[in-house]
Formats: C-alpha cells, structure tokens, sequence
C-alpha cells in the first residue's frame, strides 16, 4: 500500500473467453479510487481475448453486455 492508500491490485484473466463485464467494472471501480490495476493473463506474454459473443451480443443480443458494461471495457 502507498502511503496515499492507493493499491496496486493484480487481476487474474484467463486466455480466451472471459466475461468482459466481469473485468471491467471492477477494473473502472478501482481505476477511479486511484489504483493500479494489472492484468496477469495465463501465460506471461498472451494477450486474453474476451468472449467475442459477450461484446457483440448473441441470440438477438440478449447475452451481450449492456451498454454502460461496455463502456468500461479497457483499452
């Protein structure tokens, strides 16, 4: 911990299809209060990529994240 109280906070990702809302809000929440989100794929070296299906939406989009979610996805 900083002095400040800020944190760096290390979040686990898998490989391949993971729910982007569930790395995202967390990580905008964190981001916000001032701390360092890193992100440790599998393997050291990957890029994760989320579940494509979970951004663009599937059966009509009912399983798509909704907008605000999306919003918060990191760049």
């Amino acid at each position: 911990m900083r002095d400040d109280g800020r944190v760096r906070v290390l979040m686990p990702l898998p490989d391949r299809d993971f729910d982007v809302t569930e790395v995202a809000v967390p990580w905008r929440v964190l981001r916000d209060a001032g701390h360092e989100v890193v992100f440790a794929p599998e393997y050291a070296g990957t890029v994760p990529d989320a579940d494509p299906r979970l951004l663009t939406g599937v059966i009509c989009g009912q399983l798509g994240a909704a907008p605000e979610a999306g919003a918060f996805t990191p760049t």
